[in-house]
């Protein structure tokens, strides 16, 4: 069994067979965590401002590292599956993906549908070794990737899926898009792929 369905069975087993939403002893106990975890995904100088209201300033470093990924093949899997095989799908790989990152010491910084975008020597110095270290991560992501499959109640045999991978290093600015929505992302020069 695949790790993505071993952590959803859990949680379900754990909660009943009931979504989050529907429990709200659930949610409170849980939402000290969840803004906690919220948080965990922003720079320090963003996580102060956010909590005291203001917009923060973007964060900018001149060598950082970035990984992107897409899945092959992404549109004719979305077209040939119920749209729940494919955010399972999305969610085992990215699950897989988040544990190589930890792993890795590696940031998450977006996931855009099937695309996955991360980072090395941004939030943590890493200027010794972040672009082998995130070269290390991706030819680990490609591997990963082939363990994921794709239908895993489908007939026939087991199918993994391919990823293509860029990396580039260079200057970027870690910037709050939307201040009403949290999504931070990544500009500049090394964003580009």
């Amino acid at each position: 069994m695949m790790a993505g369905h071993v952590a959803v069975e859990e949680l379900l087993r754990e909660y009943g067979g009931k979504t989050p939403r529907t429990r709200g002893s659930w949610i409170t106990r849980h939402k000290e965590g969840a803004n906690k975890s919220l948080l965990s995904a922003f720079p320090e100088p963003v996580k102060q401002a956010m909590m005291q209201g203001r917009a923060p300033k973007p964060v900018s470093k001149e060598c950082v590292s970035v990984f992107f990924s897409e899945v092959e093949g992404f549109h004719a899997i979305s077209a040939s599956h119920p749209p729940e095989k494919v955010s399972d799908l999305l969610n085992r790989l990215v699950l897989g993906l988040d544990l190589l990152a930890a792993q890795f010491k590696v940031q998450k910084v977006d996931v855009i549908g099937d695309e996955y975008i991360a980072a090395t020597n941004f939030l943590e110095e890493q200027s010794d070794d972040h672009a082998g270290r995130l070269a290390r991560f991706a030819v680990a992501a490609t591997k990963l990737a082939t363990e994921v499959v794709i239908d895993p109640d489908g007939p026939g045999p087991p199918v993994g899926l391919q990823i293509r991978v860029g990396l580039h290093c260079g200057p970027v600015s870690g910037i709050l898009a939307h201040r009403g929505c949290l999504k931070y992302t990544l500009v500049g020069q090394a964003a580009l792929v």
